[in-house]
């Protein structure tokens, strides 16, 4: 897979992208990881960094050239979401670094990546967190099916914007389409990044959770009627892998612009 740029030179690249209020700067590091930018407001999700020895293409950076990070969510605790030694790494060298995390992560990351209890905030279905940069609503995600534990979500995703005027981004994290996603999205987002890579009996057995295939996430995308929509999660692991090609065929609603950026390739958006 072609990867735009890597290290430095895309750390430069984003520090020097100042969209405007009504702009949102995206690039995408491969599998579920996206890097999003506000005015000056960068945000990191699922930074999955960590050149294992699974991955189909290496990682466009390592843990140690990210020092622009302003936030940084995580949608749950699998190894290609919670990367916990580059999140180590990004908390002792960006100490203004604030991170996001479903309410049952919160307490395994301040033990596991060495972070401040006051820099970690755990959030659940429909709570917010809001800071005059940014504004973040927490949205369930059903990994194969719904897990609540405590009352709380092990699964997440997130809606984010810089504010009321700004385009509002949906990072499903790993979910199907549950009953009444469309219904709590719709109005709300602009921008959907969503998972294909589907599921099956033989993954399942592989230890491979399951999440929206190509034709569901189209058929959410539709019906949600958001502005841009992008696949993910369908390029890094060889037994979960999916094309990006048959989501946009399903897309059908022209409305709704799909897009299949190149790693790294900077997209901006209004």
């Amino acid at each position: 897979m072609k990867i735009m740029s890597t290290g430095n030179t895309l750390i430069e690249e984003i520090n020097s992208t100042l969209p405007s209020v009504q702009e949102v700067a995206l690039w995408w590091l491969g599998q579920h990881s996206f890097i999003l930018k506000w005015s000056e407001t960068t945000v990191y999700v699922d930074p999955f960094l960590s050149n294992l020895s699974w991955r189909l293409s290496p990682s466009p950076l390592d843990a140690e050239h990210v020092t622009n990070a302003s936030v940084v969510l995580i949608t749950h605790e699998h190894r290609d979401h919670y990367d916990k030694e580059v999140l180590k790494v990004i908390a002792k060298q960006s100490p203004k670094t604030i991170f996001i995390c479903p309410h049952l992560l919160r307490q395994q990351m301040i033990e596991e990546c060495e972070i401040q209890e006051e820099r970690i905030i755990g959030l659940g279905h429909g709570e917010h967190f809001e800071r005059e940069d940014i504004v973040i609503t927490g949205v369930r995600a059903d990994h194969e099916e719904r897990e609540l534990i405590n009352g709380y979500d092990r699964f997440m995703g997130y809606i984010i914007s810089h504010n009321t005027e700004s385009m509002r981004v949906y990072h499903a994290g790993d979910t199907l389409v549950w009953d009444g996603l469309a219904d709590f999205l719709r109005n709300k987002v602009d921008v959907l990044l969503l998972p294909i890579n589907g599921r099956s009996a033989e993954k399942l057995e592989k230890g491979i959770i399951g999440n929206m295939n190509a034709r569901e996430a189209a058929e959410l995308a539709i019906e949600v009627g958001a502005k841009y929509a992008f696949p993910a999660h369908y390029d890094l692991h060889p037994l979960n892998l999916a094309n990006p090609h048959e989501f946009k065929g399903y897309v059908t609603e022209e409305r709704v612009n799909v897009l299949i950026p190149k790693v790294t390739e900077k997209i901006v958006l209004s």
